[in-house]
């Protein structure tokens, strides 16, 4: 089978992590035998009005397309889908890529290459399939101009994949035949991530990580988390460090309100999937704030590695934890605070932890899980 992605979000040399989920997908199906080829349509500024370059790469073995839209009239371009399927089709055109070899098309998220897919499926006469990770749908369909494209291409979509359970809830108010939705998680490798011992230190050890970024929306509450660890000291038995992984313009910010606070911080910054193993894996526990998660990779990677984690109850993040791996908790700072104690007061099974995530996430599960609905 030869498959072709479509999406807007992907890895970039600037932004590494952008998008980097639908490139373990496409390993996942590379992993049951399935052809993938990825067309990334990488929108922004630049000089002039508007340049349409075509480059090739390859990423993890996977052959990657980039057509490059960039100048004055970005923003135009990637709002105003007509226009913007007519640059993909040159683009698509100049890359040497024959729609017609392929078995199916395959779009990530509905704006815009959900909407923008199923056009050129329909074209040519393909299944489209969407695979949607993206929160903001109520405010798509309520406000966007062309959103009747979005729901011509829910409505005609063979099947639309979501990451969790929360998010088909969500989706599902958007598609007028929910049996067209699936729940396929995003990968967590194991290579990576898994169980490995790690002696009992005289000091305990606590591991947060996220893209540490200001935005117009809070999402991630790094502050709360460190004001939590800074009272939970106080009452543990033994000193905490804390090890603040990921950079973003935040982190300035977030070492001095650590000082402030009298919490012994190690930041890592951006660092290797490996080298995130191997904290997750030496961590007590692993601490994740947040205020909106569609699934959370970063907490399936701690519990790969066996780690209880503590986290807020919000959305998603219920489907992962339960008694025997962590805590959730309500985003205020006495009940961060209790529960960063209270876990350190349980006895988790670490191994345990590791065990029942062994086979949950990997390459084959979610490439399978593809597979059959492509085949059926």
């Amino acid at each position: 089978m030869k498959v072709l992605f479509l999406t807007h979000w992907f890895p970039t040399d600037e932004n590494p992590q952008k998008g980097v989920f639908i490139l373990e997908q496409a390993k996942a199906l590379r992993s049951v035998g399935v052809e993938v080829v990825i067309v990334h349509v990488h929108i922004e500024s630049g000089k002039g009005m508007l340049r349409n370059r075509v480059s090739q790469l390859e990423m993890d073995g996977i052959s990657v397309k980039r057509i490059d839209l960039s100048g004055w009239l970005w923003k135009f371009t990637y709002t105003v889908y007509p226009f913007q399927l007519r640059l993909i089709r040159k683009g698509v055109k100049r890359a040497g890529i024959e729609l017609k070899t392929f078995d199916l098309l395959h779009s990530h998220v509905i704006h815009p290459a959900g909407a923008i897919g199923a056009k050129l499926a329909a074209e040519i006469g393909l299944p489209h399939f969407i695979s949607e990770h993206w929160s903001n749908l109520a405010y798509y369909f309520d406000k966007n101009w062309f959103r009747n494209w979005g729901k011509d291409a829910y409505a005609s979509a063979k099947r639309i994949f979501v990451v969790s359970e929360f998010l088909k809830g969500k989706t599902a108010e958007f598609v007028s035949d929910s049996s067209k939705l699936a729940v396929v998680p995003n990968v967590v490798s194991a290579n990576e991530f898994k169980f490995r011992p790690s002696p009992i230190g005289s000091s305990y050890y606590f591991v947060m990580a996220a893209k540490w970024n200001k935005g117009k929306r809070v999402i991630k509450r790094p502050k709360l988390l460190i004001k939590a660890v800074a009272e939970a000291s106080k009452e543990l038995d033994k000193p905490v460090i804390l090890g603040i992984i990921g950079d973003g313009d935040r982190v300035p910010e977030l070492k001095k309100f650590c000082e402030q606070n009298d919490v012994h911080a190690q930041f890592h910054g951006f660092v290797s999937k490996k080298v995130i193993a191997s904290e997750f894996q030496k961590a007590d526990l692993f601490l994740h704030g947040s205020e909106y998660e569609t699934f959370s990779v970063v907490i399936a990677e701690a519990l790969k590695c066996g780690t209880p984690v503590v986290a807020s109850n919000v959305c998603a993040i219920p489907e992962l934890i339960n008694d025997s791996n962590g805590i959730l908790v309500e985003n205020k700072l006495t009940p961060w605070k209790d529960a960063i104690v209270c876990a350190m007061q349980t006895d988790y099974d670490k191994q345990a932890i590791a065990e029942s995530f062994k086979t949950k996430f990997g390459y084959e599960e979610v490439g399978n899980l593809l597979l059959d609905a492509y085949r059926s």
